[in-house]
């Protein structure tokens, strides 16, 4: 059971406590009115704990195919491998640092293997070293191209390009353009965006 879920039980129990347990705790005095109140908070109770069970229901769940783990500067993160047919529209091979119920790195099983430590490595670095500051995708992304092999460079540079391609449409949609939150996201995949393409042609021209 997750906090969510648990914490709406236990809203709703002390509500029904409270309202079964009522007479038991007014006194003679007032008995009514203090009855009545001691019902309406115990009703309070069952209605909060209901609508936080309501609203841990609504969290999106993905479907968990892999777990995996990575060594970060010896700090083992554990991340899974979910279905990339999640019911809704994604950006293709989509990933990101914290999932909606467990709050650890997702991965699209869409990526291909090779990639998928590399690709949530960004992810981590990104978030966890440069957090809030200015070009913190672009920053990830240089070092992320720091492990993959010079053999390798070309064609993971045409596909990493794919991916911010496709997240930066995801967001240009007009259904998610005006959001703040959405508007950074796209200014930081256009860095690394273009600095991808920068190494693509100087690949074309060797």
């Amino acid at each position: 059971m997750n906090q969510k879920r648990f914490v709406g039980f236990s809203l709703i129990l002390l509500g029904m406590l409270i309202s079964f347990s009522r007479v038991a705790i007014t006194g003679a005095v007032a008995g009514v009115e203090k009855s009545s109140l001691v019902g309406i908070v115990g009703g309070m109770f069952v209605f909060l704990g209901l609508l936080t069970l309501l609203v841990s229901n609504m969290v999106f769940k993905f479907k968990t195919l892999e777990r995996r783990v990575l060594n970060f500067k010896g700090k083992p993160i554990e991340y899974k491998v979910v279905d990339r047919n999640v019911g809704f529209q994604t950006p293709k091979y989509f990933v990101g640092y914290k999932d909606p119920e467990e709050k650890i790195p997702f991965v699209s099983d869409e990526v291909p293997k090779e990639y998928l430590e590399r690709i949530v490595r960004h992810e981590v670095i990104e978030n966890e070293v440069y957090g809030k500051e200015e070009d913190k995708c672009l920053r990830a992304t240089i070092e992320e191209l720091k492990t993959v092999p010079k053999s390798q460079m070309k064609a993971y540079l045409a596909w990493r390009a794919e991916v911010f391609e496709s997240l930066i449409n995801y967001y240009n949609d007009p259904s998610r353009k005006g959001n703040p939150y959405n508007e950074r996201i796209i200014k930081e995949a256009e860095k690394s965006l273009k600095y991808l393409k920068e190494k693509m042609s100087k690949y074309k021209q060797n």
